[in-house]
């Protein structure tokens, strides 16, 4: 009553009676043996090295591009010594372009003008006005500090080291 149904096939026209182990379409692949794979791969190997070519024809490019490669680092090489005049010639070559008597001033007392760029702002830097001490407040220690510091100093520790065989709470 209006309602339509899926044809269905009849057992001559499916070919219901072939199996399918004697058709071949669901049968499992039989396996190759060993000793066909090891043919196959031996094949393979073979004909990758027929073709197989070394070059022989090796040159360099041009000698002005070669690229240089420095030593290998355990070659060992003959050192000459210095004598004690050549020595002293490269201590005072060395203390005149290095010196280190002046490495802990201000770039402005070490050079007459700037270096660098960025020595250019600032580098003749002064106050404009002396320090008002109304203003100036260093930092100074309190009383609670002070005490702390002396304490220090004569036990070893601080106030809030916990001394021995002192009561501790366990709070669980």
């Amino acid at each position: 009553a209006g309602v339509m149904s899926q044809p269905s096939a009849s057992p001559a026209k499916s070919g219901a009676g072939a199996s399918p182990a004697k058709s071949g379409a669901g049968a499992p692949a039989s396996p190759v043996d060993l000793v066909s794979k090891n043919k196959i791969w031996a094949e393979a190997c073979a004909k990758e090295v027929a073709n197989l070519k070394l070059n022989t024809n090796f040159a360099l490019g041009s000698l002005k591009k070669l690229e240089t490669f420095s030593e290998k680092p355990n070659l060992l090489k003959a050192v000459t010594v210095p004598t004690a005049k050549e020595m002293d010639d490269a201590r005072e070559l060395l203390d005149e372009l290095c010196s280190v008597k002046d490495a802990g001033l201000l770039p402005c007392e070490r050079f007459d003008v700037p270096q660098t760029s960025a020595q250019e702002v600032g580098f003749t830097f002064s106050k404009l006005r002396p320090t008002n001490p109304m203003f100036h407040k260093p930092r100074d220690g309190c009383a609670i500090t002070r005490y702390a510091d002396a304490y220090y100093e004569t036990t070893g520790m601080t106030p809030f080291h916990r001394k021995p065989g002192a009561v501790t709470k366990k709070w669980f």
